[in-house]
């Protein structure tokens, strides 16, 4: 063979065992490199409980799990909209990187144009004192859904020292910029119809009290102000009527020491309602005042866990006000229909 092609060989040879052994050392650095990028914006969901969201005029957002239900204390004190904040949080354990940077790769109008200096939003997330996650957001990135961002790997501090400038794949920007009064919970009182076991009305005049055991099959029952079986389906309309109580306006009550709702043993004005609703494990007191029209749907009410008044709609608001008599189931007996396998009639005048 000719020397000179047995070195060209040889030579193609060596460059060839050169690329591999590069590729060799590269590839792990890179999955190493896509797994700490991973993990840098990872975090614990079940261990969240504060998002605290600072924005650039110096408007602040928080919100903190508080008796297991998220609430916002700040711009304002008041239960959050648990589907919202679900988003919020399912946006946020969904970051992805796409790619890290650096400082001294962007001139002086590109680095600008990222917003990292001057940011959206500053996104901290904690579980009790231990911080999970802190991170600015600056303007959207040139990918669709991406925006550049600033990740801080220190345990308390954003100093410069500590900031990666990074690009994230991340739908926050929409949920960044909505208003804080979107985040209020809009129902006034929220839980699950079928964990309610007891509800009680209170008038000027009269006491209204329903109960069943815990669990959503078992029936109910009229306790005052007289014992007797209650109908499900005028029941269930009760408790669709409070459960539907939609927020429209809220005002913060004039009197700061009042939280909300007065108690339900206090004195009932003749035009309020004064509710209880139990569950097995919680209990929340309402205040709602008779709607001026007989058949109105709208009307002020409180809420013993909430602060402000509201102005509230449902449509049903007058079974609120019906009397026990409502209530009382009216059929003579209750007959699963499905369950029937045979059924006899005894007649006195034909045997």
């Amino acid at each position: 063979m000719n020397p000179k092609t047995t070195l060209l060989l040889f030579f193609l040879v060596l460059l060839l065992g050169c690329g591999i052994v590069m590729l060799e050392r590269r590839v792990p650095a890179t999955r190493e490199q896509a797994e700490a990028d991973a993990k840098a914006l990872a975090f614990e969901v079940p261990k969240l409980d504060h998002i605290e969201i600072r924005y650039a005029d110096g408007k602040a957002f928080v919100l903190h799990v508080q008796a297991g239900f998220w609430r916002l204390t700040e711009p304002f004190d008041d239960v959050a909209d648990p589907e919202r904040v679900q988003r919020l949080i399912t946006e946020l354990a969904g970051l992805q990187m796409v790619e890290r940077l650096r400082r001294e790769e962007f001139h002086g109008a590109a680095w600008s144009a990222t917003g990292l200096d001057e940011p959206v939003a500053k996104l901290r997330l904690m579980a009790g004192k231990e911080k999970l996650l802190d991170l600015w957001v600056g303007k959207p990135g040139a990918l669709e859904n991406t925006s550049y961002a600033s990740l801080f790997a220190g345990a308390n501090g954003t100093s410069a020292a500590e900031r990666q400038p990074i690009v994230i794949r991340t739908g926050l920007h929409t949920l960044l910029t909505e208003a804080p009064a979107l985040w209020r919970d809009n129902k006034l009182l929220r839980l699950p119809a079928e964990k309610v076991v007891k509800v009680r009305l209170d008038t000027q005049d009269s006491q209204i009290e329903i109960a069943r055991e815990s669990g959503g099959e078992t029936p109910w029952a009229l306790v005052k102000p007289l014992q007797t079986r209650a109908s499900q389906e005028r029941v269930d309309e009760l408790i669709a009527a409070l459960l539907n109580l939609d927020i429209l306006t809220s005002e913060l009550a004039t009197v700061a020491t009042n939280p909300g709702a007065a108690p339900t043993g206090a004195a009932t004005p003749p035009d309020q309602l004064k509710v209880l609703v139990e569950t097995a494990v919680s209990s929340h007191e309402l205040t709602i005042t008779r709607p001026a029209a007989e058949n109105g749907t709208e009307t002020e009410a409180q809420a013993s866990h909430r602060r402000p008044h509201f102005k509230v709609t449902s449509e049903n608001l007058a079974v609120l006000w019906a009397g026990p008599n409502y209530l009382r189931d009216d059929r003579l007996a209750r007959v699963e229909e499905a369950k029937v396998t045979a059924m006899g009639v005894r007649s006195q005048a034909f045997p």
